[in-house]
């Protein structure tokens, strides 16, 4: 049985279904897809950005610490992720940060965008309007994570 075919060879993201660590990562187009979760946006602007949120410590907290504690996250977690659109500029910076690690991974899988991850979850604790004491309790959590579950 063939199923989403109208998605098949379309750029989008693809997830991880199992282990302790969620995953998003890029699917460039002309790529197929296996049954884990798979998302397709309207747009660039908007696959970069959810890109983001998706491996952010905010997102990865709420889908491990609020979500399911279990070992698989299927498209059902994904969804129960809560959404917050930031402004508009927030939204493009963010796109424009992930859309330049994109880039430099494909020329060079080892690249370290460790400093621009640290970007990231700043504006998304700020999206989520996330306080300090609550941003070390996640990233406190993200960090330990083996010793949470």
């Amino acid at each position: 049985m063939i199923r989403n075919k109208d998605f098949f060879f379309r750029e989008g993201i693809t997830c991880s279904s199992v282990g302790l660590k969620f995953n998003a990562s890029y699917m460039p187009a002309d790529n197929l897809f296996g049954v884990n979760t798979n998302l397709f946006c309207k747009t660039r602007k908007d696959l970069f950005y959810l890109l983001g949120f998706l491996n952010s410590k905010v997102a990865y907290y709420i889908s491990r610490q609020l979500i399911n504690r279990t070992n698989n996250i299927s498209a059902r977690y994904v969804k129960m992720i809560p959404y917050l659109e930031p402004d508009k500029e927030t939204k493009i910076k963010i796109s424009q940060i992930v859309e330049e690690i994109v880039k430099n991974m494909k020329e060079n899988q080892n690249y370290n965008f460790s400093d621009k991850q640290k970007v990231l979850d700043e504006l998304f604790f700020t999206t989520y309007r996330i306080n300090r004491e609550e941003e070390k309790q996640i990233t406190d959590f993200c960090e330990n994570i083996f010793e949470r579950i």
